[in-house]
């Protein structure tokens, strides 16, 4: 046999016509003969006992045929004459199947040694344990799978995501709620007398569904630290396009099935604590109960403050806090902090002040303390400008008249000395037991702006970790576009990405906004999409997480000339990825940044033409390791030391176990 398996398939020979198999290793594959002979060459070198192969193969239209039939008896191949998915496929498999269990394992993986030896251990540790998943770390060794959880709303993620693949928090055997199908061994008489993966789920959720039905009846859901495999996420995915929108379709089913069941009620307020059973299992101390306060629109209209308050959730879960997500003022019985966002809406703000006051309960608030007074009317004057310029291009067939650019200055300095005046936020402010600054500027101004606030302290954002791009210059060959200024933002006049492309107006490189798919403005994102220019502007809706890591990446400069942002989380994100940064002075980023990136003033786009200028050159590694020191995980770790050191003495909690059995914890 020749290829990748050459004189190493023995060992499957044996164990193919092996009816007391321990194991069937179930793989469906599409395309992607590269990734599935990585796969199965890895199989060889790190699974020990005996293990048959099945390989599903979903009708590819490449060398993947060819390679199977290479195999020979190593492998039991199933090939289906159209691409029936993930779940039927599995399912086809599992029907061939003859060890005590069945182990799904996707081709966009590399197995390391003694991998399936500790999903059987973890699987025969207890008779009750119904499905085992594996430890998944991205190729740069971090977490992309250590068990699945779910945030208040029921949305599932990913438990620890993106910690250091060696972390003590991920390094121990637990239950948990669920885990995903890219590695999962179940009994293989359980998985048929469940019926198997839901055949109705287009892609996606299916192996969350899968776990909820095993719990519904009685069995735990296990996550084998052992078992280490290495993920590439996404690596036989062909389109992403199809892929979001088969994503959506799968929500909408498993929502539609299991939220009234799992918990009583999409409300926090209804969602019980933990059983005694869960108490005692961590030492006798009850969770700590935090419930968010945010305005009734944070999910439908998301911008930075869902951003904050996701992340922060999902963090402090991972940690064993029970974290809810409210809009309405009451606080629920039994809540131990009610942690409020948002100084940007004051009157609803005020509303938590006084009813966690009233509950006696310990108010935090991330206060997101924006410039108003600085900024507010400049944004709308520019819009006003640039309004007014579309409608001369408009009748007279002209560019961006020249000379309408000396002008903006004159005018902003006309605006500047006319203040908008700032929310009310006096009675949160000196009602919170803390409030939160993202940074040092902005904590100065908090404490000059509200004097009776009794403890202002600073905790700093975190940015998200983003998949690592499949191929070098994935961005380049998904948009056909190199050498590329790139500007990450809803498009809305704060974000002023007008004035950026007012100041590349006769720059022939490209202009790439990526707006994540929100619009509030369509008035704005109309100019910006029609702005004339000499190079071309790309406008991006949202992005999957390698291509936007993929776009910081390859950028030549990464510009948000925001009137104001704290800190600007896109900019935080892109020094992450290595871009070369050029940002607005007004806000906070200097505070995590510092000197290593090019500043610039927004209301000056001969400024910005020449911060972008400067920044194309300059070296990104310092800012890029500056940012490296944020991520939601410190952000969560100090907010928690914060709840403990206000919850009143009787009822302090300290740092628990990271996830609870979902059959313990109450749902």
């Amino acid at each position: 046999m020749n290829g990748p398996l050459a004189g190493r398939d023995r060992r499957f020979d044996a164990d193919a016509t092996c009816s007391g198999a321990t194991a069937s290793i179930v793989i469906p594959v599409f395309n992607r003969a590269d990734l599935t002979a990585n796969c199965l060459t890895a199989l060889v070198e790190s699974t020990t006992g005996t293990a048959e192969v099945i390989v599903v193969d979903n009708a590819s239209t490449d060398s993947t045929p060819t390679l199977l039939a290479s195999l020979g008896s190593a492998i039991t191949v199933v090939r289906n004459t159209v691409n029936e998915g993930f779940a039927r496929a599995c399912n086809a498999g599992a029907r061939r199947a003859r060890g005590k269990y069945v182990v799904f394992l996707n081709n966009d993986t590399i197995p390391r040694q003694g991998w399936l030896s500790a999903l059987v251990a973890a699987a025969e540790s207890d008779p009750m344990v119904g499905a085992v998943g594996a430890r998944l770390l991205y190729p740069n060794g971090t977490i992309q799978h250590a068990g699945i959880g779910f945030t208040p709303d029921f949305e599932p993620y990913h438990i620890h995501h993106g910690v250091a693949g060696d972390a003590p928090e991920v390094s121990a055997d637990r239950d948990c709620e669920a885990v995903t199908g890219a590695c999962l061994l179940m009994p293989r008489a359980l998985f048929h007398d469940i019926g198997g993966f839901d055949e109705d789920y287009q892609m996606y959720f299916e192996d969350v569904d899968l776990c909820l039905r095993v719990r519904a009846g009685g069995r735990r859901v296990r996550y084998a630290a052992g078992s280490v495999v290495v993920h590439l996420e996404r690596g036989s995915s062909a389109s992403f396009s199809a892929a979001f929108a088969q994503n959506r379709a799968s929500r909408e089913r498993f929502r539609a099935r299991w939220l009234s069941r799992t918990i009583p009620s999409r409300r926090m307020e209804e969602v019980p604590m933990p059983s005694d059973t869960a108490r005692a299992a961590l030492g006798g101390r009850g969770a700590l109960r935090v419930v968010f306060k945010a305005r009734d629109t944070l999910l439908t209209h998301p911008g930075g403050d869902t951003v904050v308050v996701q992340s922060l959730m999902r963090a402090l879960a991972a940690r064993g806090v029970r974290v809810g997500l409210s809009h309405e003022a009451a606080v629920p019985p039994g809540t131990d902090v009610v942690h409020a966002i948002n100084f940007a809406t004051p009157e609803v703000t005020s509303r938590f002040a006084v009813a966690a006051e009233e509950a006696g309960v310990p108010l935090i608030v991330t206060a997101l303390y924006e410039d108003w007074a600085r900024f507010l009317l400049l944004a709308h004057a520019t819009f006003y400008i640039f309004t007014r310029a579309a409608g001369i291009v408009k009748e007279t067939g002209m560019g961006m008249l020249q000379e309408l650019r000396p002008q903006v200055p004159a005018i902003l300095r006309q605006v500047r000395s006319k203040m908008a005046a700032p929310g009310d936020n006096r009675f949160t402010a000196s009602h919170a037991r803390v409030l939160l600054a993202c940074g040092e500027s902005e904590r100065r101004r908090l404490l000059n702006d509200f004097p009776t606030a009794g403890d202002v302290r600073i905790i700093p954002f975190g940015a998200d970790q983003l998949s690592e791009p499949r191929s070098p210059e994935l961005f380049a060959k998904t948009y056909g576009v190199r050498d590329f200024v790139l500007c990450v933002g809803r498009l809305e006049m704060r974000k002023n990405q007008l004035m950026l492309l007012e100041a590349l107006r006769d720059d022939p490189r490209p202009v790439v906004l990526v707006d994540g798919g929100v619009e509030y403005h369509p008035a704005y994102a109309r100019l910006c999409r029609s702005f004339p220019r000499r190079g071309p502007t790309l406008v991006l809706g949202r992005l999957t997480s390698a291509l936007l890591a993929a776009a910081y990446r390859e950028a030549a400069v990464h510009c948000l000339p925001s009137w104001y942002e704290l800190p600007g989380l896109a900019t935080l994100e892109a020094a992450r990825y290595g871009a070369r940064i050029a940002a607005s002075s007004w806000g906070a980023i200097r505070d995590y940044l510092g000197d290593a990136i090019t500043y610039l003033e927004p209301d000056d786009p001969d400024g910005i033409a020449s911060a972008v200028a400067t920044a194309a050159g300059a070296c990104p590694d310092a800012a890029a390791e500056r940012a490296q020191a944020f991520t939601w995980e410190a952000t969560a770790a100090a907010t928690l030391a914060l709840y403990e050191e206000i919850v009143p003495i009787a009822k302090c909690r300290t740092r628990q176990a990271p996830a609870v059995a979902a059959d313990t914890a109450g749902r």
